[in-house]
């Protein structure tokens, strides 16, 4: 636990508050034959992160609805959960995701990932 004095009060933070994390996606697969490889490399070093799939869907197929914008990719989009920000970061960065990203970057073009914290306002 840190304590901090601000002016004349304390503030408490739990160094141990390890929020989860959301990371939201969507990659048009160019290479479905070579997408099960990249899995087979990628996912365990994911769930180092405590990764969970939330939900997965072909966009082309799926019954979800688009409500407003446009949408970027033909394919995949994706909400994944780990464990805690540092987790996620610690996987997407760590030089075995790297390399997987190389064959990532010939079987999908990555149209964006968006890593959220879960807010206070969402509950534990």
């Amino acid at each position: 636990m840190l304590i901090l004095a601000v002016a004349d009060r304390q503030i408490t933070t739990n160094m141990n508050d390890q929020r989860p994390v959301y990371l939201v996606g969507a990659a048009t697969i160019t290479d479905y034959s070579r997408l099960p490889e990249y899995r087979k490399i990628a996912e365990p070093l994911a769930r180092k992160g405590g990764y969970e799939v939330i939900a997965a869907a072909n966009v082309d197929t799926s019954k979800g609805v688009l409500l407003e914008g446009e949408w970027p990719a033909q394919g995949l989009f994706f909400i994944e959960r780990y464990e805690s920000m540092e987790k996620l970061q610690s996987f997407v960065n760590s030089e075995e995701f790297q390399q997987a990203k190389l064959l990532r970057d010939q079987v999908a073009d990555v149209h964006f990932m968006f890593a959220l914290e879960q807010g206070e306002n969402m509950g534990h």
